[in-house]
């Protein structure tokens, strides 16, 4: 079976990949080879059985001749399960994805933001609202706002002036009652 895609590039996980990633250092190690590019376990400081489980879900193929190990997909799609058990692993894979890169705002304030140019600067920012929201109105608003980022996401290398990496950082953290 191969892996799904969506739109931008992201693997639709299914309840297998979840499992895999949940509870452990593999998501992790994925993240890593996503931003390292195709590189060896010892490269990753990774063990093999972590690579070779998550070649077995299709996250990453590998090895190749050289031994390296590529990611698979731009990033990762989820969505929550109906079974039980793998609703579990779904939550125990949100909360890592969600600690993953907590701290990007404040390495940026430290690293980044006192060299930006003032155009840069003023186009920086936050937002933060709270709203009351149904599920369904916060899965479409969700929606909307990835088929917004789409195009830019998809952008292959245009000649584009001043163009450059934005991270986009957005939390939808609804209260527990």
């Amino acid at each position: 079976m191969a892996v799904e895609l969506n739109e931008v590039g992201d693997v639709i996980l299914d309840p297998a990949a979840m499992r895999a990633l949940a509870g452990n250092d593999r998501y992790f190690l994925l993240e890593r080879l996503r931003k390292s590019g195709p590189s060896t376990a010892a490269e990753l400081e990774a063990d093999i059985a972590d690579l070779v489980r998550l070649a077995e879900v299709e996250l990453v193929t590998g090895p190749d001749d050289s031994g390296r190990w590529t990611a698979v997909g731009r990033g990762l799609f989820l969505r929550v399960p109906d079974d039980p058990e793998d609703a579990v692993a779904a939550r125990e894979l949100v909360g890592l994805m969600l600690l993953d890169g907590a701290d990007t705002p404040r390495r940026w304030v430290r690293e980044e933001m006192h060299r930006l140019e003032a155009l840069w600067f003023a186009a920086a920012g936050k937002l933060s609202v709270r709203v009351g929201l149904t599920p369904r109105e916060l899965d479409e608003i969700q929606a909307a706002i990835e088929k917004l980022l789409e195009p830019y996401v998809n952008r292959r290398d245009e000649a584009v002036d001043d163009l450059r990496d934005v991270r986009i950082l957005g939390y939808f953290l609804p209260s527990a009652g």
